[in-house]
């Protein structure tokens, strides 16, 4: 899944934890955010993250975390998979832990079956790192039947 590094600071961990959870899909108010501005947040924090700048990254993540907010609920999930995404591959498992849990959250607002289907597999995999096994075991079944219904077509075994 994620190959994990080097931990981030406590202070950028903190930073990052006292935001609030994304409620998304305010973009019809006026002076909203484009999608397309969260996206180039991403899209950058992702390239930095490739590079192992996993600092710039977080700063580029909560960014645009702030700005999701008044973003469509597909921008807002491409920033928690990209937080969830940083703090599993930094070692900060409880952080990624908290994001995998909004974006599925999320997709369930918005009815992204396919989106929550991953979203709890990404999580299972969070949980298993930690060493909740039981944890684990209920977001990979959850995510099993989800893909299972949905007809995947390259179902979990």
């Amino acid at each position: 899944m994620h190959r994990r590094t080097a931990a981030l600071p406590l202070s950028l961990l903190c930073a990052a934890l006292v935001c609030t959870p994304l409620q998304a899909g305010a973009a019809d108010t006026p002076g909203a955010v484009s999608a397309s501005q969260v996206q180039a947040l991403v899209e950058q924090a992702d390239a930095l993250m490739q590079q192992n700048q996993y600092e710039a990254a977080l700063g580029l993540l909560q960014r645009a975390y702030m700005q999701a907010a008044a973003a469509p609920a597909a921008a807002a999930r491409n920033v928690l998979n990209s937080l969830a995404n940083l703090y599993y591959s930094t070692g900060q498992l409880e952080a990624a832990a908290r994001y995998y849990r909004e974006l599925g959250e999320l997709d369930t607002a918005s009815g992204d079956e396919q989106g929550l289907s991953v979203s709890l597999f990404n999580l299972a995999h969070t949980l298993a790192a930690q060493g909740d096994h039981a944890g684990a075991d209920a977001q990979f079944r959850r995510s099993l039947q989800l893909s299972r219904q949905l007809g995947d077509v390259f179902p979990i075994q």
